[in-house]
């Protein structure tokens, strides 16, 4: 797996997913539980949104993609 390209869209996929977790500590203390909620939500569909995606479903050592992608999306 380490010498197969990882899609783009992924690499967005853990973008967003890492964005979303940023935003809510970056914010913590100073959110309504209405914003909460919401960031969380967020937060909750990228990860859906990047664990749905063909590349993780296609029965690869997903530990090492995950590692390779976290790399890639920073």
């Amino acid at each position: 797996m380490s010498e197969q390209h990882i899609p783009t869209d992924l690499i967005e996929l853990q973008r967003a997913r890492d964005a979303a977790y940023e935003a809510i500590a970056r914010r913590a203390g100073h959110l309504t539980d209405e914003e909460h909620a919401r960031l969380w939500a967020e937060a909750r569909d990228a990860v859906e949104a990047l664990h749905a995606h063909p590349a993780m479903a296609s029965g690869v050592d997903r530990v090492h993609l995950m590692t390779r992608l976290r790399i890639a999306a920073a």
